[in-house]
């Protein structure tokens, strides 16, 4: 019996992203201000041409509005994990818009597989040493659990991050009983 299961999870802003978008919006008003006083200064000293570098000067101020908006609107991240059989693709959406894969993994290659509260099998993932890269696939949501995944990819140790359902573990855990640790299912 083929498995498939989808699902998408929307990241949860954090602190870094509400500072991001108040210098955004701290840029797009200096920029503004600095566009709006060049075209007075320019009228008053130009004259008719002046009139001509309002216009240019008012879609300036408008494209720089566009702009904060659409790296505002880029900073909106979604990641959908694809269980298909013992696979497990994790793909990031950036604005929903652009799609972008991020990891392809066997589960039957994984060392282990449990969420990170669970204290009888989250040692891999406490005690990783700091040659051990770790992706953070996860939403940030407090009501999901997060599990990590350990695997090798390339001889070199990985470790990912990210917030399945409870049917995506039950799924995983068919295919690698041993590795995979279920966590108040």
């Amino acid at each position: 019996m083929d498995v498939f299961i989808e699902e998408l999870v929307k990241k949860r802003k954090e602190g870094k992203d509400y500072a991001i978008l108040a210098i955004l919006i701290l840029v797009g008003l200096v920029l503004s201000v600095c566009l709006l006083l060049g075209v007075l200064f320019g009228a008053m000293i130009f004259g008719q041409w002046g009139q001509i570098a309002g216009s240019v000067g008012m879609v300036l101020v408008a494209a720089v509005w566009y702009a904060v908006y659409l790296i505002n609107n880029s900073r909106s991240i979604e990641y959908e994990y694809i269980v298909i059989n013992n696979n497990l693709d994790i793909d990031k959406v950036m604005a929903k818009k652009r799609r972008t894969k991020v990891i392809e993994l066997d589960i039957k290659d994984a060392s282990i597989m449990a969420c990170i509260d669970d204290d009888e099998n989250n040692d891999a993932y406490k005690i990783a040493d700091k040659s051990v890269k770790v992706l953070d696939l996860s939403a940030k949501n407090p009501n999901l659990y997060t599990y990590f995944i350990d695997y090798t990819a390339d001889g070199k140790r990985q470790i990912v991050l990210f917030q399945p359902t409870s049917k995506m573990v039950e799924s995983l855990w068919k295919f690698n009983p041993r590795a995979v640790k279920k966590y108040n299912i």
